[in-house]
């Protein structure tokens, strides 16, 4: 309703000296009816509506009630008035329920038996309920002019605009969409009455229909004249040789029909025809004698068109283009940049998007397609892209961040892009794939971009196949190039045959094989896989892009190195392989308790980091690590939250590292010593950032190891734990021996996920009672190297208690680190060179006494030296 009030009023003012004052205007936005004008009747059954529109709103109604409102103003000659107003009703029309505005009267009700004047009946017996004019004369009716039937029969929202004449002509105008393009409906005559000074509203209703009834925008006064020329809104075409000009109001015929009037270039000269729409006094339709060519853009001269009021436009140019769509092939219309981490901001709007490219020489009608990833789709706005054209698809949320850009498609439900990878999909309207992508981080093709700000281009657009070799991270210095040829593009064709680059283990019997780009699927045979040692090939088939599914003739034997080759297969593009490719993969044994142990744990991230956890194979064979479980303490389940690390065959070397975490990019960001071929991304149980337990149980759920962490157990030196690791020492020391525990060093950036401890320290096994290694021990140069010390014990027997003291050059004790403790045959205490109020020692000589006993009365003191070196 604003929206009308706006237009009317705007309507009124600029039309204001063309005729004398209105004896009416209200619409309502005073919310106020009873003054300015006053409306009298029945107030207390109408209301002013949140729509700032007049509302009948009777709370108490009696099953078949008349409900009406009438102003008054000073006496008027009917001679050339207009009237103009908006009515909704929300019902279907019966003898019962029917609506009345009544143009002329001379009674504030207009239905006692003095009451003369005209009215607009809304609503009538029966279903052909049409508008129609009345002349009313205590209580006798005549209709003056009846529009078309039907019209109003059900729930209706109309403008209207009456006009009479000096001769008594009523004439009747409707704009069925509610607005001010006004179209001839009804015309009656009649002159009985000459003056008025009310206008009024009738409303009668059974129950149901209490709140039913809506008016606004009423103006009464001299016709209000239009003195503006038309002009053209929009020029369409809608055929070979046929166009469609749309005014901004209706036209004069006759002007319009001219053919003179309009004139094409493009060879199309005059059209042969030109007529008026019959239902829309605002389009003409144009036909030339030329075919329009197919994505051709043409400049329309049109001039002389005149409104009904004689106005005459001013001479126009306007363009339109010829399109005729093509259905999409595969790949005519290709995803071609995308952006699926839009932060940190490098220069482009802080929004995801998706540009798709027109390959072909084809216009391809985008309305209605779908654009997904792996979670759900979206629906494409309407649009129609070109050849070789970009169009850029963005959440209807993100209009405002791309205002500035070219071919901007609005998508409902815009898919959300995960940073870590994700499938981006487009579909046509028949559900047809046109294009799909399974990107990773890896496509960036650089580490630095992949903290995000920069999209990630496709290099040759016209490749009939994809993969991720023909993507990289835009080099353009915002970011990204939306809308316009990517900063990689290069559309030298792919001449290089694929090549192996892994092999998955499904069984002993199958074998998935990984390739770099997209194969020609359906060549392959189990005729291009061989193994050595010699296994057959019972099949080989690709049923996706890169991957081939291997089954073997027999089982493989565990532990061996197996090398499969890969010969004669092609890509899409239809290049064969250049030279033999080859992998090794080993089928890996079962682990048991024991072999699997925790080696490195993060447990405070930096702030909005995630937490990790290293394994290391600890035996002398590979092994599964398929079905292991890392899970947490409950002070009332006990261990809980179980989170298998992963469900298929994953074999780690012996001695071979392992990283699970539950986002791999974000600590291979945050660690530049990292061993990224050993990482694993699955869900943790969640980690306390003081102190917790971490538990590692093997696949029959049964606990191999648990590693009770504290903050404690960092260099207490440290300024901040945070995003410090605990590195273990030696894996063969027992995993709760707290001196076999040490923050990550400084120089490897606080840690070593999936890589070697920068801490570890394994005990030498150097022969003799009491020993201690290095030599030399440096623990506040920050370089990782000798940052501890290692006193290691090996007695012939056991139960000895133990005490160690260190003491400085002058004899002073500076740390006791162990006060009768029972010690086992053999062992290794550590010393991380601070003092026991965790303070740093002074660089020099130190002095370790050991002293052990037992029960059987055999005592041992042990004196050796060590020296504690750094930076001068």
């Amino acid at each position: 309703m604003p929206s009308r009030f706006y237009r009317f009023l705007a309507c009124i003012i600029m039309l204001i000296p063309a005729f004398g004052m209105a004896q009416v205007i209200d619409d309502f936005s005073d919310l106020d009816f009873t003054s300015n004008p006053t409306w009298s009747g029945t107030p207390a059954d109408f209301i002013i509506n949140a729509d700032s529109a007049l509302q009948l709103e009777n709370t108490s109604p009696s099953g078949g009630d008349t409900s009406f409102l009438s102003t008054q103003f000073a006496q008027q000659a009917l001679s050339e008035k207009e009237w103009q107003f908006w009515i909704k009703q929300s019902f279907s029309g019966s003898a019962n329920n029917f609506g009345q505005v009544w143009l002329v009267g001379n009674e504030t009700n207009p239905t006692t038996v003095s009451s003369q004047g005209y009215f607009i009946q809304f609503g009538e017996a029966g279903s052909n309920d049409a508008i129609e004019l009345f002349y009313s004369s205590g209580g006798s009716i005549t209709s003056v002019c009846r529009g078309a039937d039907a019209l109003v029969a059900g729930s209706f929202e109309l403008r209207l605009r009456v006009r009479r004449d000096a001769a008594g002509l009523w004439s009747i105008d409707i704009d069925e969409a509610g607005g001010y393009d006004f179209v001839p409906h009804t015309s009656g005559t009649n002159a009985t009455l000459t003056t008025t000074d009310h206008i009024s509203v009738l409303c009668k209703y059974t129950s149901s229909n209490a709140d039913n009834f809506f008016y606004d925008d009423f103006y009464f006064g001299d016709y209000i004249l239009d003195v503006t020329a038309p002009e053209v809104s929009s020029v369409t075409a809608v055929s070979i040789n046929e166009v469609d000009v749309l005014f901004n109001e209706p036209v004069e015929q006759t002007t319009a029909e001219a053919l003179t009037n309009y004139n094409a270039d493009g060879g199309l000269g005059l059209p042969s025809s030109a007529s008026l729409d019959g239902a829309n006094p605002s389009l003409v339709h144009l036909t030339f004698g030329s075919a329009l060519t197919n994505g051709t853009l043409y400049n329309l001269t049109v001039s002389n068109v005149e409104d009904p009021s004689g106005n005459v436009m001013a001479s126009t140019v306007e363009q339109f283009i010829y399109v005729v769509t093509t259905a999409a092939n595969f790949r005519d219309v290709v995803i071609n940049e995308f952006m699926c981490d839009p932060t940190p901001f490098v220069g482009l709007a802080d929004a995801e998007f998706v540009e798709v490219f027109n390959t072909s020489n084809n216009y391809i009608d985008l309305t209605d397609w779908k654009l997904g990833d792996a979670s759900g789709f979206g629906t494409i706005g309407s649009h129609i892209i070109g050849p070789q054209e970009y169009a850029v698809l963005i959440a209807t949320g993100s209009a405002a961040d791309f205002a500035f850009y070219p071919n901007v498609v609005l998508v409902s439900s815009f898919p959300s892009l995960n940073n870590s990878g994700d499938d981006i999909v487009l579909q046509d309207t028949s559900e047809t794939v046109i294009d799909e992508i399974s990107y990773d981080p890896s496509w960036y093709q650089d580490e630095n971009k992949e903290s995000g700000g920069y999209s990630i281009e496709q290099i040759n657009p016209f490749a009939s196949c994809t993969n991720a070799s023909n993507w990289i991270g835009s080099s353009h210095p915002l970011g990204g190039t939306p809308s316009a040829e990517n900063s990689e593009f290069n559309s030298a064709p792919d001449i290089i045959g694929p090549e192996l680059i892994g092999v998955t283990i499904i069984d002993a019997q199958a074998i998935e094989l990984r390739l770099n780009e997209t194969l020609n699927t359906g060549a392959v045979s189990a005729a291009n896989v061989l193994l050595n040692p010699a296994v057959g090939v019972a099949n080989a088939t690709s049923s996706s892009n890169n991957t081939i599914l291997v089954t073997l003739a027999t089982a493989v034997d565990s532990g061996v190195v197996y090398t499969v080759n890969v010969i004669g297969i092609s890509d899409c593009e239809g290049n064969l392989q250049g030279s033999d490719s080859t992998e090794t993969f080993i089928l890996p044994f079962l682990a048991d308790s024991g072999d699997f142990v925790i080696n490195e744990v993060l447990f405070n991230p930096f702030t909005g980091g995630v937490d990790y956890v290293e394994l290391v194979n600890n035996s002398d064979r590979p092994l599964n690590l398929k079905g292991w479980m890392l899970a947490n303490y409950d002070e009332e389940d006990g261990i809980s939250n179980q989170k298998t690390i992963i469900t298929q065959n994953y074999a780690v070397e012996a001695g071979g590292y392992v990283l699970i975490t539950e986002d791999t990019t974000d600590v291979m960001m945050n660690y530049i010593q990292h061993g990224v071929n050993n990482f694993i991304e699955a869900d943790l149980p969640s980690y306390n950032n003081d102190s917790g337990t971490v538990y590692l149980l093997n696949v029959d759920s049964i606990v191999s190891e648990s590693f009770s962490y504290d903050e404690d157990l960092h260099f207490p030196l440290l300024s901040s734990v945070d995003g410090v690791s605990l590195e273990r020492l030696d894996v063969n020391r027992p995993v709760n021996d707290l001196g076999n525990w040490h923050s990550a060093a400084q120089a490897v950036g606080f840690g070593t996920p999936g890589l070697q401890n920068s801490q570890f320290f394994p005990s030498s096994g150097i022969e003799g009672e009491v020993t201690t290694e290095p030599e030399i021990f440096s623990p506040y140069d920050g370089d990782g190297v000798n940052d501890l010390l290692n006193i290691n014990y090996n007695f012939t027997e056991s139960g000895f208690v133990g005490s160690i003291r260190i003491y400085d050059a002058s004899g002073r004790p500076v740390r006791q680190l162990t006060t009768n403790e029972l010690l086992g045959p053999s062992g290794t205490v550590t010393w991380d060179g601070t003092t026991d109020n965790g303070e740093k020692v002074r660089i020099g000589m130190y002095v370790i006494l050991f002293e052990a006993f037992n029960t059987s009365g055999k005592s041992n003191t042990y004196k050796l030296s060590t020296v504690l070196g750094g930076r001068l």
